[in-house]
């Protein structure tokens, strides 16, 4: 039994909330440091970064470019919007997925001994591998596009499962 009391949980919030700083001056650095590479390099091979935010706001709710390739009229919102739905909804098909087989494996000894080096055979696969035979099984869409993701999201939700059970 843990008898780690609420000091002990509360010592660890506190060491995290001491890192924030470190990592908001992380991300301020590298945004001056951009800003610094883009004033040296010229606006032609790193644009700066008062030109990217002064042009990517006004993109979300309207662009010529995106109208003219048959993108829509409002901008990149709702292609942002899609796409997070999108991968929001495959990482919880594969959270669900991945999670039950896990817990399915750690509780049933005999399907963990079929299944664990199958599991572990796909684990190794990188993404950007079998992304083209995804797309040869399934095809383009939005199918392959879930199917890649909550692959991926359930695989990974196995084994930690699996390690945690």
């Amino acid at each position: 039994m843990n008898d780690a009391g609420p000091s002990v949980r509360m010592s660890g919030l506190a060491t995290r909330a001491r890192a924030y700083p470190w990592y908001a001056l992380g991300i301020i650095l590298s945004l001056v440091v951009w800003e610094v590479v883009a004033r040296v390099l010229g606006p032609f091979r790193l644009p700066p970064l008062t030109l990217v935010a002064n042009q990517f706001f006004p993109l979300l709710t309207e662009s010529k470019i995106l109208r003219f390739q048959g993108g829509g009229e409002q901008g990149y919102t709702p292609h942002l919007l899609h796409t997070v739905g999108y991968t929001l909804t495959a990482s919880g098909i594969g959270v669900v997925v991945g999670t039950a087989f896990g817990l399915a494996m750690a509780r049933f000894p005999l399907l963990r001994a079929v299944t664990a080096v199958p599991v572990e055979l796909l684990r190794t696969i990188p993404p950007l591998a079998a992304i083209p035979f995804i797309l040869i099984w399934i095809g383009f869409g939005h199918s392959a596009q879930l199917l890649m993701v909550s692959y991926y999201v359930g695989v990974m939700m196995v084994v930690s499962t699996i390690t945690a059970a």
